[in-house]
């Protein structure tokens, strides 16, 4: 393969862009931008997806092959402050690349650059799908219902792992990331002055038993075998110290992989939720909405992914068995339309402590070497399938 000397410093330098300037869901606008410049720099021909995100074609030359692969980064970022003290550290207040996104999107971009430059290696098509609004579970949903995925034979999807050492790569078959979703309840009650309690309904009290209530769900409905995960990440209520509020609310998440203890655990929550709350004289309303399902890889494109990864790393530094994640990835709703893999990569360096920190941490950082590793591995996998 035809590989440019600057490959990897290119690579580092668009990382080190897109984790300065990093944007929230479907308000990708100047990462959008920045990555049609890239793209049209290399002569690839790009069209919009939506408000936000952009997708790039490469033709091969080879005229006998006529499928589509499609090579997925998602380029938005999170809301949090970042806490470290890089000199390519954010530059949005409350905006951050603590998820790797912004490595997802430079390693596709060199990927970008490789295809273009050996298309006399492969035929077929390849779509590189810079996606908006991974973080809140819609880009994905959004470009299936548009028909993006229509002409897809195959997809590939990686991500960064800070539990991984760089250099290594995880192509595992079968559940990798879990099924998602989100939960709120709102608890209803009767304000009122703190100095009169019986005068009142307190929502604070019944949605803190409501909380404290949700972790007994796991440990006392559901088998210790089952992979299930009740969180909640968010609470509030109230507005001043001495005032009982009318409502306090809070949202949270369900991470399972059996889509049936997925409903037990809505149906679970909904009944403890109810019952408290009208022990406390309140009323809680109760309401889901589905996220993304599992992402599972098919065994034979993870046994395909792991050869690939064998030819890049070395075979001792490819996992095949790798635990279960109950974090979530919209990748799953592209696996409904087209067979799709999903793989990690190794993003930790112990002698730098800054990798080390797990995703959404707010000094989250990676190895940057692991970029390279990436963008061959996504250029590989193409070129491979779709000779």
């Amino acid at each position: 393969m035809d590989i440019p000397q600057d490959f990897d410093n290119q690579i580092i330098h668009w990382r080190r862009f897109f984790h300065q300037n990093p944007e929230v869901s479907l308000k990708e606008k100047t990462t959008t931008q920045k990555i049609d410049e890239i793209l049209q720099s290399l002569n690839i021909w790009t069209y919009a997806i939506g408000p936000t995100g952009i997708c790039g074609i490469v033709i091969g030359e080879k005229k006998s092959i006529n499928a589509t692969v499609c090579l997925r980064a998602d380029i938005d970022a999170l809301c949090m402050e970042e806490q470290s003290c890089t000199p390519y550290r954010s530059v949005n207040k409350g905006v951050a690349h603590a998820c790797g996104h912004d490595g997802h999107t430079a390693s596709l971009l060199g990927a970008a650059r490789l295809l273009q430059r050996n298309r006399a290696s492969f035929g077929g098509t390849v779509k590189l799908l810079f996606q908006p609004a991974e973080e809140i579970c819609e880009g994905a949903k959004i470009l299936v219902e548009k028909g993006e995925f229509d002409d897809v034979d195959c997809a590939l999807g990686i991500h960064f792992m800070p539990t991984l050492e760089y250099g290594k790569i995880c192509c595992a078959a079968g559940p990798v990331m879990a099924g998602c979703d989100y939960f709120q309840i709102t608890v209803q009650g009767k304000g009122g002055h703190i100095s009169t309690p019986h005068l009142a309904a307190n929502p604070l009290l019944a949605a803190a038993q409501i909380l404290n209530s949700l972790q007994s769900i796991i440990t006392q409905q559901f088998s210790p075998s089952e992979e299930i995960l009740i969180g909640v990440g968010k609470f509030s209520g109230g507005t001043q110290y001495n005032i009982i509020p009318n409502e306090a609310c809070m949202e949270g998440t369900i991470r399972y992989y059996d889509p049936n203890s997925q409903s037990a655990a809505q149906t679970a929550i909904r009944n403890m939720a109810e019952n408290i709350a009208r022990a406390y004289h309140t009323e809680a309303v109760v309401a889901f909405k589905e996220f993304t399902p599992p992402v599972i890889n098919p065994e034979n494109l993870a046994e395909f992914g792991q050869k690939i990864a064998s030819e890049i790393v070395g075979e001792k530094n490819v996992i095949a068995k790798f635990e279960k994640s109950l974090a979530g990835d919209d990748f799953a709703f592209y696996q409904r339309k087209a067979p799709g893999l999903y793989v990690k990569i190794g993003s930790a360096n112990p002698e730098k402590p800054e990798t080390l920190h797990p995703l959404h941490h707010a000094a989250f950082d990676i190895e940057e070497k692991a970029l390279s590793i990436a963008a061959r591995y996504y250029t590989e996998f193409a070129i491979k399938y779709l000779n």
